[in-house]
């Protein structure tokens, strides 16, 4: 919630990834229009941290030098942690 009281430029959804529901926000830098293309980065907690947190304190500064970041809890990980399982082979669930 206190995530949309920010002045960033922030998208949020979700993903299914084998029946598992994974939020995620993309955050876009101001300077960005619509239209251009923009690099982002790709960037997922560790296991005890939390994506609005941490991960989006470092996502800021990408933002600051125009690059966008792709926030994301994966599997077995933040709000999923307990739900579900942790995958074994993790790397795909960024394919």
């Amino acid at each position: 919630r206190s995530l949309n009281q920010n002045c960033i430029n922030i998208k949020h959804g979700e993903i299914t990834f084998d029946n598992i529901i994974i939020p995620y926000y993309l955050l876009i830098p101001n300077s960005v229009t619509p239209i251009k293309k923009y690099p982002c980065i790709i960037l997922s907690n560790g296991l005890d941290s939390v994506t609005e947190v941490e991960i989006f304190s470092f996502a800021e500064q990408f933002l600051f030098s125009g690059i966008a970041a792709l926030l994301f809890d994966g599997p077995g990980q933040g709000v999923n942690l307990g739900l579900n399982p942790l995958p074994v082979k993790f790397e795909s669930v960024v394919q």
